[in-house]
């Protein structure tokens, strides 16, 4: 339930058209019982990528080999009256840019870096931000967006978002219904819910994708 609700807030598009949802920009979701989780709400990413722009705001940008640097653009991509209070920001990434995080001189040198990842072995904090690595969020195209193929898939994207401007909404909360299968002598257990998230004013997150980040 926890990683499901991790990757709705960050990778829900409930776009339905062919070539549009962020999550499959080379075709079409499916319908019916078999359509993606991820069409249930939109997220931080959709709202990055595409919601942003279409408001007349910059909120997104191409990187290329993945520096620091990359972070002090994602924030710098947000209102200015948010950017002044980096603690009240989230940093967070794929797995892929934070492994190459770890790599950077900038945060495994000791000269540098206060708590040196070569050291510690951890990377929670940059520039005053928390940083979360998720396992909900997958590689992408040079765009930023998602390709069936996941072999075509090999760039990082960094996110970064003002937790306040964003509302979780629930309109049924979760519910748990069992059901025994005397067959195969095992309980079902199957829980359901509604909810949605949503940007709560302009500015609420931006995104730097088309990040190289090979070991």
């Amino acid at each position: 339930f926890a990683e499901q609700m991790e990757s709705l807030l960050i990778n829900g598009d409930t776009e339905t058209a062919e070539n549009t949802n962020i999550n499959l920009i080379d075709g079409t979701p499916a319908g019916g019982t078999s359509a993606p989780a991820y069409l249930i709400t939109d997220g931080i990413l959709k709202y990055a990528l595409v919601t942003g722009g279409a408001a007349g705001l910059t909120t997104k940008d191409a990187g290329g080999v993945l520096t620091t640097k990359d972070f002090i653009k994602a924030r710098s991509l947000l209102a200015r009256n948010l950017i002044s209070d980096p603690a009240k920001l989230v940093f967070f990434s794929d797995n892929d840019v934070f492994l190459k995080m770890l790599d950077v001189t900038d945060v495994k040198d000791l000269s540098v870096f206060r708590n040196p990842t070569i050291e510690s072995g951890v990377l929670f904090n940059l520039w005053g931000s928390p940083y979360l690595q998720s396992g909900q969020m997958e590689l992408a195209n040079s765009a930023g967006k998602i390709l069936a193929t996941a072999a075509s898939n090999t760039l990082g994207r960094i996110g970064c978002f003002y937790p306040r401007y964003w509302a979780m909404v629930w309109k049924r909360q979760i519910k748990f219904a069992t059901m025994p299968d005397i067959d195969t002598d095992t309980t079902k257990v199957v829980a359901s819910f509604r909810v949605a998230f949503k940007n709560r004013s302009h500015s609420a997150a931006s995104v730097i994708y088309n990040l190289t980040v090979a070991l």
